[in-house]
């Protein structure tokens, strides 16, 4: 992966704190002054597992692919990787569904390996949630190691399963935009080579 700008890095760092999400937790769940609903426990129960990998030590290859077990389990990543094609969605070719599937949950995955170690001693603290439509948002805030501070809303569906979360916000950019503004940006670069653009999400995982 290409060494980003001080301002890429910052579009990167809030894509994988996006993900990953989405992105078992072995550190407790924040305390909060009122009892969590389920939508919020769940929330902080993923937060706290991708905690625990950035401070596992586990690094590479090894903690890209428990971060893509953690993708699989607790978000809706065909959803986003559907709603990432935006246009060019229903010119996927069949048999490039899976392929294309695997390299957008790696891409993803391959954001918070790269940036594991800005997220050793951080923490969450759930703040509040509401219903939306289709959806609940919970919002939390993330407390950085190095003093910073960042907040997250996260999506759920209220149909259906919970612990499936169907996208996050950073800063007011939902995570499913970002992807779709980067991808359909390759396709258009590519005349609609899908080729090209798993090319570019192998090499950037």
């Amino acid at each position: 992966m290409l060494i980003p700008t001080r301002k890429r890095r910052l579009s990167c760092r809030a894509a994988m704190i996006l993900t990953a999400v989405v992105f078992a937790a072995t550190l407790p769940i924040p305390q909060v002054s009122y009892a969590m609903t389920p939508q919020e426990k769940h929330v902080a129960a993923v937060a706290n597992d991708v905690i625990s990998l950035a401070n596992s030590g586990r690094r590479g290859a090894a903690l890209r692919n428990d971060v893509a077990k953690l993708l699989l389990r607790n978000s809706d990543i065909d959803g986003i990787a559907r709603f990432a094609l935006g246009r060019y969605r229903a010119k996927l070719p069949k048999h490039l569904r899976r392929d294309y599937k695997r390299a957008v949950l790696n891409y993803v995955a391959g954001l918070f390996t790269y940036y594991a170690d800005d997220f050793v001693g951080s923490g969450l603290k759930i703040k509040a949630s509401r219903k939306n439509g289709k959806f609940v948002l919970v919002d939390s805030a993330v407390s950085l190691a190095d003093g910073g501070n960042t907040q997250l809303r996260w999506r759920l569906r209220i149909s259906g399963n919970y612990r499936k979360i169907a996208d996050i916000n950073f800063r007011g950019i939902w995570l499913s935009l970002r992807l779709r503004d980067k991808f359909v940006s390759v396709l258009n670069k590519n005349k609609g080579d899908f080729n090209a653009l798993l090319d570019h999400l192998h090499a950037n995982s």
